[in-house]
């Protein structure tokens, strides 16, 4: 598990192969010309990260919390809700992973989206929204409840939550306002504004208890998309967040405009009184977080908050699209923000896949990188791309071309690999590991962002194998469509 304790390697761990040396897969045997390969070179990677942190199929709607030193993780998925719970932001791919929750009890609901965790008088919240009876205009917000204050314990299905008007809602999210309790979400106004129309608004309701709306509550509408930025394609105000600067100062944040389309980005409304006082909500003029084409980043959007350092330092975390036009094909990144004199959030632009970032304050890794050009290759070729942690990737030309990574690892155990690539593929390709010259799985590598039949932006995947103690080969073969900017192996 990310930011747990497993020794170092070695420090002299290595020196650089003779990439024109032959290999015997027995380990400690020598090559063809006599010659005794040697661990990869590898540099340690205890201060920067590479984005994107999480890249999975059906990504959506990241969401993180940090509670009591832990980072609790969990995305849109299916018809399953899972809990990632890992010591570093940066480690959400390799965390230990539990499902809470699945829909095949419940009969007539499917297509889970957003679910969101929040801690409140000892206790777990998870709220997501779920449809019922395979119907869009179903779509509504329902909610479980831990058994103990363990997010990774067991849950209970509290059922639907029933907001007022019971009209079509999606995005639920829940907050404390001066020991009130509040739900603020995206819906419809009513069937002539949905399908054909998709107009989405942002509501509000009191609650009783986390689970309760509060009796005569009325459902407030705060929000609708009535600037141009939150009318492209679709008008659209979604995936609502609540953020508190430190100077006390509330703010939503949320998503507008159609979210397949390149200029789905993010807005927010300021609270001033009364939470359901629509005047008491006051819109900012501009988007404060949206597309980056120079920086090659397209539709940031559904962004939840985090602190890392004690609270020295803002985090927030999105997706965002693989390409221009890419549609739902996305990933998750992180990126540090911060709070102007006044308190008011100021994000940037979205920061390029093809470069290190400083790690979060207070992040303790242990990881070493390992560059693809160092390792052993077989009818493999260099090119220099843009945005390799290096001078360049390690493209596979052949089906029998592989890259070779030796590696050394103190203790026998099930170690995270992260796996930084290229992808020349509109879709998923895969390659083959193999481990010590034996053990064999596919590994899959989602398409990057594509420009033509090339791209120079990077993607992740994680893969965790299990390792003896002492040396490990780890080689990558079968696939003509991928090449290997670097491994960082997690310690």
């Amino acid at each position: 598990m990310i930011g747990c304790s497993r020794a170092p390697a070695s420090a002299d761990s290595a020196k650089v192969h003779d990439n024109t040396l032959g290999y015997d897969s027995a380990l400690g045997q020598e090559s063809a010309q006599g010659q005794e390969i040697v661990l990869t070179k590898s540099t340690p990677f205890n201060t920067m990260f590479f984005n994107p942190v999480k890249d999975d199929s059906m990504l959506g709607d990241p969401w993180i919390t940090l509670h009591d030193g832990w980072y609790y993780y969990t995305q849109s998925g299916g018809n399953h809700i899972v809990i990632t719970k890992a010591g570093a932001m940066t480690g959400v791919s390799a965390g230990l992973s539990k499902e809470i929750w699945n829909i095949n009890s419940q009969q007539g609901l499917d297509q889970i989206w957003a679910p969101e965790l929040h801690f409140y008088g000892g206790l777990w919240y998870c709220y997501f929204t779920a449809r019922q009876n395979a119907a869009d205009e179903m779509r509504r917000i329902f909610v479980l409840r831990s058994r103990s204050g363990d997010p990774m314990g067991e849950w209970d299905f509290i059922g639907k939550i029933n907001l007022p008007d019971d009209q079509w809602a999606i995005d639920a999210t829940f907050f404390s306002y001066k020991e009130r309790l509040f739900l603020i979400w995206s819906g419809w106004k009513d069937v002539s504004e949905g399908p054909g129309v998709w107009r989405q608004n942002l509501y509000i309701c009191e609650l009783e208890d986390p689970v309760t709306v509060k009796p005569g509550a009325s459902r407030v509408k705060i929000s609708g998309p009535d600037h141009d930025w939150e009318t492209v394609e679709l008008p659209q105000n979604e995936g609502p967040e609540i953020l508190v600067s430190p100077n006390n100062r509330v703010f939503c944040i949320y998503s507008a405009s159609f979210s397949k389309s390149d200029s789905y980005c993010l807005g927010l409304l300021e609270l001033r009184g009364e939470p359901t006082d629509p005047s008491c909500w006051q819109k900012n003029d501009s988007p404060v977080f949206r597309s980056a084409p120079a920086e090659h980043v397209y539709s940031p959007g559904h962004c939840s908050f985090t602190e890392s350092g004690g609270g020295s330092e803002h985090w927030i975390m999105y997706h965002a699209a693989k390409d221009s036009r890419s549609a739902w094909d996305r990933s998750a990144r992180i990126q540090q923000f911060y709070f102007d004199q006044e308190g008011f959030p100021v994000f940037g632009i979205p920061r390029s896949t093809n470069a290190p970032y400083t790690l979060p304050s207070g992040e303790k890794v242990n990881r070493l990188l390992y560059e693809a050009e160092d390792a052993q290759l077989t009818m493999a070729d260099v090119q220099t791309t843009e945005g390799a942690s290096g001078s360049g990737v390690v493209k596979m030309p052949e089906l029998n071309s592989s890259v070779l990574f030796r590696i050394s690892v103190p203790n026998a155990g099930v170690y995270p690999v992260y796996v930084r690539y290229t992808s020349s593929m509109p879709m998923t390709s895969q390659a083959t590991l193999r481990i010590n010259g034996e053990r064999k799985f596919n590994v899959q590598f989602r398409r990057c962002a594509i420009t033509g039949v090339t791209t120079s932006d990077m993607g992740l995947t994680v893969i965790n194998v299990e390792l003896k103690a002492g040396e490990n080969d780890l080689e990558f073969s079968d696939s003509r469509t991928i090449g290997i900017d670097c491994i960082i192996l997690d310690l």
